[in-house]
């Protein structure tokens, strides 16, 4: 690796670290963690995903959607803050162990189930809920813990009582974010705007005009322990943990494969389950709350040259100096400031091209990327995604339904030949089309069942059914390219007896014609 790629892949890091580090804080009390456990937890994250993760663009660590589920997961639980920090880590322990073990069991393939537009409006939904926090933090007026039309709306109806000095604040370094990016792209421009911030600041003394400053964290390293609770409390916190793992891993999955170059392989989803999973177990078990990929965090640095498995490595081992040496360092920093790098940093993810060619070309990819982005927006993060994937799933059940038959003929015999594996969902088209065939001449019917390699006990029954309506009209039923499971259905069902050729030629030589 050449001097100038180690620097540039260095410059990344310090990128990400200048985000990941004040995010960590912000996030860890909004949790209800204490920031000390969460910066602790950060270099433990970033390491075990790099190491069971797949992609190298990707950073892991504390995200305003797990911090916010969280916060909303044990607000109710319980009044005294110690408590709840020991739910929220416990939490982030249970979603670890959940994704851990679905990895290893090899499920990631849900995520072939998320469509891309699905998760194009899940991240976008995302964006808005983020961009409208941190709007409010930019003004400094506080909003309800709601969805992010009714924090739009608090941070709207509060004009009067916007902070001045931090939309001042918070406006310059949006407006130099934007200028640095459009005429001088190759800067990374997200560390110089957070080091000339911290500089700016105390040679202004914004601090005195009472501009909010990233909150005071002790250095150290906790020690690894279980959160002391019962049982009762351990599984009461288990449906949460649930829907919360599958945030952690959409999120995770879907900015990884956002990241990749396009000459890529495709991610491997159990690798990246489990290596979130990893890093949800080392979160929880120094006190920290859950992770995942951060929007962030991983598209700045991605901007700024990462991409290489450096990256990870290096933010790693700076990440664990801030957290032993340097946190007074962050003090420095403005929030509106960090607000204005957040907004930056996720503004990819609202691009608005994609919705105008499906808007030009796909109508229905359309409207399954809005209501994901209204289900995002209106309901918050875990029913959002819940709807992204049952659309997803609709999706699937729907485009598998619409199977095509094609139609072959030869000699009295007629040769179908499903396009598609056969399931519940459409196996009625097979029998319309068998139906049709039957209404003309001809001795015999082979079904070609080329791309169904398992047939379930509800296909088997309707293929005996359609074996009835054959014989009925006194013709012929055959099969032709019988494989796996799909043969072994068939033999140990009432179609034992039905022929069966290696191929369709064979077939319509062996069966009679008159």
């Amino acid at each position: 690796m050449s001097t100038a790629a180690i620097r540039t892949e260095l410059i990344a890091a310090l990128t990400a670290v200048a985000l990941l580090a004040p995010e960590t804080v912000a996030f860890a009390q909004i949790a209800g963690v204490p920031p000390a456990q969460g910066l602790a937890a950060a270099p433990l994250c970033v390491l075990a995903y790099a190491v069971l993760g797949r992609s190298p663009r990707l950073i892991v660590g504390a995200t305003a959607a797990t911090a916010v589920i969280t916060s909303a997961a044990v607000a109710g639980l319980a009044a005294d803050p110690d408590r709840r920090a020991r739910l929220a880590v416990a939490l982030t322990l249970l979603t670890g162990a959940i994704l851990l073990v679905t990895g290893l069991l090899r499920c990631g393939f849900v995520a072939r189930f998320l469509a891309p537009e699905a998760l194009r409006g899940f991240l976008f939904g995302l964006a808005v809920v983020i961009v409208v926090r941190q709007a409010a933090v930019m003004v400094d007026v506080p909003t309800r813990t709601s969805n992010a039309f009714v924090r739009g709306w608090d941070t709207m109806s509060a004009l009067p009582h916007w902070h001045p000095a931090s939309l001042a604040t918070g406006l310059a370094a949006l407006a130099v974010l934007l200028v640095l990016e459009t005429r001088l792209p190759r800067i990374p421009a997200t560390l110089l705007v957070l080091v000339a911030a911290a500089a700016a600041s105390a040679a202004l003394h914004l601090r005195e005009h009472g501009v909010a400053h990233v909150p005071r964290v002790p250095a150290g390293v906790p020690l690894p322990r279980l959160p002391e609770l019962d049982a009762v409390a351990w599984l009461g916190l288990a449906p949460t943990a649930a829907g919360l793992a599958l945030i952690v891993f959409v999120l995770g999955h879907g900015i990884a494969d956002r990241l990749r170059d396009p000459g890529e392989p495709p991610l491997d989803a159990d690798r990246e389950m489990t290596g979130l999973g990893a890093a949800n177990l080392l979160a929880g078990a120094v006190g920290g709350l859950a992770v995942s990929g951060s929007p962030s965090v991983s598209v700045a640095a991605h901007a700024a040259g990462g991409r290489t498995r450096w990256l990870p490595a290096m933010t790693a081992g700076l990440m664990l100096l801030v957290g032993l040496a340097l946190t007074p360092a962050f003090t420095l920093l403005p929030e509106p400031v960090l607000a204005a790098v957040v907004i930056m940093a996720v503004r990819p993810f609202l691009a608005i091209a994609p919705l105008r060619a499906y808007l030009a070309r796909d109508r229905r990819a359309l409207a399954v990327a809005a209501t994901a982005i209204l289900g995002v927006t209106t309901l918050t993060l875990i029913p959002g995604l819940l709807i992204a994937v049952a659309l997803s799933l609709l999706i699937y059940i729907a485009d598998a339904g619409r199977l095509r038959v094609s139609e072959l003929g030869s000699a009295g015999v007629t040769v179908l030949r499903p396009d598609g594996q056969l399931f519940f969902a459409n196996i009625d088209r097979l029998a319309a089309a068998v139906d049709a065939a039957l209404a003309r001449p001809g001795t015999a019917i082979v079904l070609d069942l080329t791309a169904s390699f398992d047939l379930r006990l509800g296909v088997v029954e309707a293929l005996e059914a359609i074996r009835r309506r054959v014989a009925r009209h006194g013709r012929t039923l055959a099969f032709a390219h019988l494989y796996l499971g799909a043969r072994d259905a068939v033999a140990a069902s009432a179609l034992a007896d039905v022929p069966a050729y290696r191929s369709v030629d064979e077939a319509v030589a062996g069966l009679p014609v008159h």
